[in-house]
């Protein structure tokens, strides 16, 4: 059983690298090399969208938000760190989003084939969210048809917290149910609230 759960963790990692490493990044670079790119951490940017529980100080008030600029340099999977596993990228379109979240997925699967209890880092379209599932359901449903994960095993690695999701494209997700996203992304941190998450969002749609 332990050699069949290896197994079947390496699979999902190696297709992830393909699709999103291999595929999507180094596709975009066309053998360009990555540059440093200007951040800013923003305080109670989640309130916005009923996602109070994340990363806020206690003493912000709801109304308050503060810009502190980043060294140039500072790597993605430092701030992750620094906010425990809970992040939400915002950025203008072609601001490099997408990149930016692919350089954390490149050092979480580093993490996570060094590391056999480390979760395995999964990146999930949200555009294709239509609003009518659990974003745990849904996820099972996005690991069986785009990863070709057998949905027992999703289930599973669901429950066992042995999955990290990278949700990409809030934005993405039609209009009229952005908001319900959201809170779906919300009401599934708090089920499972120990596992990582990891949001992008353009900003003039946050």
């Amino acid at each position: 059983m332990e050699v069949q759960t290896n197994h079947n963790r390496q699979v999902m990692l190696q297709r992830v690298k393909t699709f999103w490493l291999v595929g999507v990044l180094q596709e975009s670079l066309h053998g360009a090399e990555m540059i440093d790119l200007s951040m800013t951490y923003r305080t109670n940017a989640v309130a916005n969208y009923a996602m109070a529980d994340w990363q806020q100080p206690d003493n912000l008030l709801p109304d308050e938000v503060f810009d502190t600029p980043l060294p140039i340099g500072t790597s993605i999977t430092k701030v992750y760190d620094e906010a425990e596993g809970t992040l939400l990228i915002m950025g203008e379109p072609g601001a490099g989003k997408t990149t930016i979240l692919l350089q954390l997925v490149s050092d979480l699967l580093l993490r996570a084939q060094m590391e056999a209890t480390h979760p395995i880092p999964v990146v999930f379209s949200l555009a294709s969210w239509a609003g009518n599932l659990p974003l745990g359901d849904w996820m099972v449903n996005e690991l069986a048809n785009r990863y070709e994960v057998p949905r027992r095993l999703g289930q599973e690695w669901l429950k066992n917290g042995a999955l990290l999701p990278l949700l990409d494209g809030l934005d993405e997700v039609e209009q009229e149910k952005r908001v319900a996203c959201a809170l779906a992304i919300n009401q599934f941190r708090q089920k499972y609230m120990s596992m990582p998450t990891v949001v992008t969002c353009r900003i003039k749609d946050y």
